[in-house]
């Protein structure tokens, strides 16, 4: 995704009254001249995408939308089994998401290069190692250092289910 922290994106044009001729830009270098208000509001995908600027969005992907994917059942029934406290087994579905994208990643691109998912195979952590990290996500600094939103801490179950919806079905209606 482009966001903070984020996929990198290749991009060609102005930003503000600097060039850029294919450079790989972070979010935060891609929205420097954005007035503070809009940062963390402004965020895309590369899902179904390339990684430049250089193509219309609709031109570039062969695949179509699905009604229903595989990892949105899996996901409603681990939302299922919180809902009937049953944290364990919804544990269980959250990974088979996770693993399946642990499997592949599409796309690959020097725009992943930094992330530490993209570097091998099998190296997503698991939905327990996640919420034993604690980490916080989403978090949108401005240039002053002040925050414009906290984040999310990822420290439970149900914080690690709507992050893996968000993730796995982000742009999919």
């Amino acid at each position: 995704m482009w966001i903070p922290e984020g996929a990198r994106y290749k991009y060609t044009g102005d930003i503000g009254d600097k060039r850029y001729t294919g450079q790989r830009l972070t979010y935060e270098e891609m929205f420097a001249v954005q007035d503070d208000a809009w940062l963390g509001k402004w965020f895309d995908t590369r899902k179904y995408g390339l990684d430049d600027n250089d193509i219309a969005d609709l031109q570039r992907s062969g695949a179509n939308e699905r009604i229903l994917r595989y990892a949105d059942v899996l996901l409603m029934y681990a939302e299922c089994c919180l809902e009937t406290d049953d944290p364990t087994t919804a544990l269980q579905y959250i990974n088979k998401v996770r693993e399946r994208a642990n499997n592949r990643l599409i796309n690959r691109s020097e725009a992943d290069a930094h992330l530490f998912y993209a570097q091998t195979p099998r190296s997503l952590p698991t939905a327990e190692e996640v919420i034993t990290a604690s980490p916080t996500l989403g978090r949108v600094v401005d240039g002053n250092g002040t925050i414009v939103y906290p984040g999310v801490e990822i420290n439970s179950v149900r914080r690690i289910l709507k992050h893996e919806y968000t993730v796995e079905l982000f742009m999919e209606g």
